[in-house]
């Protein structure tokens, strides 16, 4: 069966073995993503935690910009989806804080390669995929404080590990060959 390059994320990030403690973002540099405010959280979760992770962000848009001299922030720019894999397999936390997005598939597919997702309550895809503190961290859409808070518990998290073998789980009934079968089912 065919699986898409970014769920074979999972595998690379299983044999890469200790999670390094990086956050990540993938997704156009807008602001309906909420990515304005995701800079301005982790400038303060930085101030508030003595050992605070980096943030690498995937993607492009209007603003890239505000990346530059950002402490902690690294703009990796697009990747093709090969590249996406290796960028997730080297992180330990997905974080997405739309302010509108019905069904971001970086939440599924983040979920799928085994990693805890935070995202906001405007992810539409966080209703079948995150269960706050179980599969994922969730938070108030639009809401600065509430995603620095999210960070820090993500930070502080000591199951991780777990959080995101849930993830994988909950991902799992969305996988390619599960959606073929469901089509086929239909179209019967």
């Amino acid at each position: 069966a065919f699986t898409p390059p970014l769920v074979r994320a999972h595998p690379a990030r299983r044999a890469a073995g200790a999670r390094p403690r990086r956050f990540r973002y993938c997704g156009q540099y807008v602001g309906r993503k909420g990515f304005d405010l995701l800079l301005a959280a982790h400038a303060e979760y930085r101030r508030r935690v003595a050992d605070p992770w980096p943030l690498a962000c995937c993607g492009k848009g209007e603003l890239a910009g505000a990346i530059r001299g950002a402490e902690g922030i690294t703009d990796l720019g697009f990747l093709q989806p090969a590249q996406v894999r290796e960028a997730m397999a080297v992180s330990c936390a997905v974080v997405l804080p739309s302010i509108y997005d019905p069904w971001p598939l970086v939440v599924v597919v983040s979920a799928a390669a085994g990693l805890p997702v935070g995202a906001s309550g405007a992810c539409g895809s966080t209703v079948e995929l995150i269960r706050d503190g179980f599969s994922g961290f969730t938070f108030a859409t639009g809401d600065r404080d509430a995603l620095v808070e999210a960070l820090e518990r993500v930070h502080h998290c000591p199951s991780l590990p777990d959080i995101g073998r849930r993830a994988r789980a909950f991902a799992e009934p969305y996988g390619t060959v599960q959606w073929a079968d469901r089509w086929i089912t239909a179209l019967s």
